[in-house]
């Protein structure tokens, strides 16, 4: 599935913010603004007038809205997004941006290897700004998206377009009649078919028969859920009187007697 990701000046809608309007979605620091804040959307005064326009879909962002961006150095615009509940190994994010001066991209504080260099930022020359594809550095939970603009004179800044997150929900283990979470209906079903080669809706270890091992694969993942973004296990409530590891040898020997 494709999740859209919030473009630079945009509101919760994607909307374009007015100038001088607070970008909800990244966050800066760098020289200016040792401790992190949101990013300023340019207003129309600020923005340089060779850079590619803004358009109904994203804005120009700095540190503060003002064309004088002393004092000068890199500056770090940060996205975070959520991938909880999401495969991160089929995740991959393409977009478009421009960066004044010039700038690269990190992921999860690691290089990607995407970088503009002086001039891509030109109206004339790079009017649909510049595409980009990550396919890889990417975990379950918060994902952090770094932006590095180096800003060396007056009217620097950011731009990023369309961006588009590809990814596959992610599948837990165990759950076996699809409810979303690892529980007790799903020991159920693994014991109201254990032994069988036919019904295998609780074949977790995929060796065309229930038996011990989905057990041991459900017990390892219960109360997981797609929810929480995560297969943590909690603990497995035993049989009053009978320890699981037992009952299972029983109800296995029950099913061959």
């Amino acid at each position: 599935m494709q999740l859209a990701l919030p473009s630079t000046g945009t509101d919760a809608a994607g909307n374009v913010l007015a100038g001088g309007s607070a970008d909800p979605h990244y966050t800066v620091f760098g020289p200016g603004i040792p401790v992190a804040g949101l990013a300023a959307v340019y207003s129309p005064q600020n923005i340089f007038p060779g850079w590619v326009p803004n358009d109904a879909h994203s804005a120009w962002i700095g540190w503060s809205d003002n064309s004088t961006t002393s004092p000068y150095g890199d500056y770090i615009f940060e996205l975070q997004f959520s991938m909880i509940g999401f495969d991160p190994a089929t995740a991959s994010l393409s977009g478009s941006w421009a960066a004044d001066q010039f700038g690269s991209i990190r992921l999860n504080g690691h290089s990607t290897g995407i970088s503009l260099a002086d001039g891509n930022w030109n109206g004339a020359s790079a009017p649909n700004l510049t595409p980009f594809t990550i396919s890889s550095g990417f975990t379950t939970g918060t994902n952090v998206l770094d932006f590095t603009v180096n800003e060396p004179d007056n009217f620097d800044g950011l731009r990023v377009r369309n961006l588009a997150l590809t990814v596959n929900p992610a599948v837990l283990l165990s759950d076996y009649n699809d409810n979303g979470v690892v529980d007790a209906p799903d020991y159920v079903l693994w014991r109201d078919t254990l032994g069988s080669t036919s019904n295998l809706t609780a074949d977790g270890d995929r060796n065309g028969k229930i038996d011990a091992g989905d057990y041991d694969i459900w017990r390892a993942n219960f109360a997981a859920h797609l929810g929480n973004g995560s297969l943590a296990a909690s603990v497995v409530p035993e049989s009053p009187g009978l320890p699981l590891t037992l009952l299972v040898a029983a109800m296995i020997r029950r099913r061959h007697d």
